[in-house]
């Protein structure tokens, strides 16, 4: 369990967490609040769920699938995050479950790309600079 002051602390944290470990987490539901001065939040592995296609022939898609395939495993894995927000003060308590279920963490492909490292290719991009391509 860790406990955060504010929730920019929370933010880092989870950036951080989910860099190093090379995992991603997405928010289910929403946060609901359990009394007049705690809420509860759920975070789960975003690799989680099943792969729903469009309805109709996938001659009807308006784009290709992922050569790749889905990030999605087919069942649920078992790593998520559940945070407890003290309304009053601001904290917020993390219960973590490490471990993942149903797909490999070495497996990059399914990987998000978080917001730092966009706005750091963004940033080369319009430098015109390559040296993100060089060995």
């Amino acid at each position: 369990m860790c406990l955060f002051r504010l929730n920019p602390e929370f933010r880092t944290w989870r950036a951080n967490y989910e860099r190093d470990r090379k995992v991603s987490f997405i928010y289910r539901g929403g946060t609901k609040k359990i009394s007049s001065e705690k809420a509860v939040t759920y975070l789960i592995c975003h690799r989680s769920g099943i792969y729903k296609p469009t309805p109709g022939a996938a001659s009807e898609r308006k784009r290709k699938m992922k050569p790749q395939g889905s990030c999605k495993i087919g069942t649920h894995c078992t790593a998520g995050v559940k945070l407890l927000k003290n309304l009053i003060n601001g904290t917020i308590e993390a219960t973590i479950c490490h471990t993942h279920y149903g797909h490999e963490l070495e497996n990059i492909q399914h990987l998000r790309v978080n917001v730092t490292i966009k706005e750091i290719l963004l940033g080369k991009f319009d430098e015109g600079s390559n040296s993100f391509f060089s060995k």
